[in-house]
């Protein structure tokens, strides 16, 4: 047997595919600012508490994407 059927061989992630995933990601941080608001000092306040955090996790998730997408084109 040349591979175990149970644990079928997983193919490697394209870049054409992590583009979409990053495009998805920058559109939905953008869906997200709607909540943030610039004061006077050059701070930002956020109305909703779990849209700054889902902006923020995306922000690590889309950087986690262009390392991906630098590792893949500097092979």
């Amino acid at each position: 047997m040349l591979f175990d059927e149970e644990r079928p061989l997983k193919k490697p992630v394209s870049v054409w595919e992590l583009t979409q995933v990053l495009a998805n990601v920058v559109e939905r941080r953008q869906e997200l600012l709607r909540h943030r608001g610039e004061v006077a000092g050059g701070n930002y306040v956020w109305d909703n508490e779990k849209a700054r955090l889902e902006y923020n996790g995306l922000g690590k998730t889309r950087r986690a994407i262009m390392s991906k997408l630098c590792s893949l084109k500097l092979d």
